[in-house]
């Protein structure tokens, strides 16, 4: 039986995402203004411990709820599994596409390629299991 999300559920996700993005500008503002306490850092250090720290975190799978089970695709699930994302970085929305891109420049930034592997393995993995996201109900439920 699937499980009908409600108009109010949805405005609490969209309400939520707006919160993050106050909070991301909130942080962003701060950081400008207190640039003092970071004279001297270099941008790429911060910028690779930022970005290494997602790397290490990108596992991208589905995993049964019923059973605790981990799939690297959908075409390798049970009828009966009741899926989720493992974690934040398998979704399919306009944030992490936003990460992607900047993984992409990094990666130029930088000439390092694990920054652009990282890119490339999330859009073959939304590729690759595209119907899983066809259906919003599958992986909005799993944000909530």
């Amino acid at each position: 039986m699937k499980k009908e999300l409600s108009s109010q559920s949805l405005i609490n996700c969209y309400l939520r995402s707006k919160w993050m993005v106050c909070l991301l500008l909130l942080c962003l503002n701060l950081s400008v203004r207190g640039q003092n306490t970071m004279e001297g850092v270099d941008d790429k250090v911060v910028l690779t411990t930022v970005a290494d720290k997602i790397l290490q975190q990108q596992d991208l799978k589905f995993v049964d709820l019923n059973t605790g089970i981990e799939y690297p695709s959908v075409k390798d699930v049970p009828e009966n599994a009741k899926l989720k994302l493992k974690n934040k970085y398998c979704y399919w929305h306009y944030t992490n596409g936003v990460m992607n891109m900047a993984m992409i420049h990094l990666s130029d930034y930088l000439q390092d390629n694990k920054y652009f592997e990282f890119a490339r393995k999330h859009v073959a993995f939304g590729f690759d299991n595209y119907k899983y996201f066809l259906q919003p109900v599958n992986w909005m439920i799993s944000e909530l």
